[in-house]
């Protein structure tokens, strides 16, 4: 069975590094970068949308299996 691979290049600064065709120490190398495999080619597809989704923002929290509507977020979550 084939397996689908990503690898991923975190960091505002490496990414900038990257488009400047600078090169990568293999400490950065491995601080930076994480490998993801999946088993078809629609979970690496759903996986790369969730990225592209969350690229941009320092931080994120995610709800496992909740719907929250946007107009009720403050009264839907719990603290």
């Amino acid at each position: 069975m084939k397996e689908f691979y990503i690898t991923v290049l975190f960091g505002s600064d490496q990414v900038r590094k990257f488009h400047s065709k600078e090169i990568f120490s293999e400490e950065e190398i491995n601080d930076y970068t994480k490998s993801f495999s999946f088993r078809t080619r629609g979970e690496l597809e759903a996986f790369i949308l969730g990225i592209e989704t969350a690229n941009g923002w320092l931080d994120l929290i995610y709800f496992e299996g909740e719907k929250i509507q946007q107009n009720k977020f403050q009264q839907q979550i719990i603290y």
